[in-house]
């Protein structure tokens, strides 16, 4: 994962519209969609939210 991708997902706040923003920055890097979904899956445990709830669209 690239240096950008690693600071969003260390700097994401736990918004729904941050998560689909934050998802956005990371697929313009380029990084894998697993890379994105695992960022955001990481962000939902540390905050101990659960990933089911947040409802966000990726195409």
């Amino acid at each position: 994962m690239c240096s950008q991708c690693r600071r969003a997902k260390t700097t994401l706040t736990i918004t729904r519209a941050s998560l689909v923003s934050s998802a956005f920055v990371l697929r313009q890097h380029r990084c894998t969609l697993a890379q994105v979904l695992q960022a955001l899956t990481d962000c939902a445990n540390k905050f101990k939210l659960p990933l089911l709830s947040l409802h966000f669209n990726l195409p």
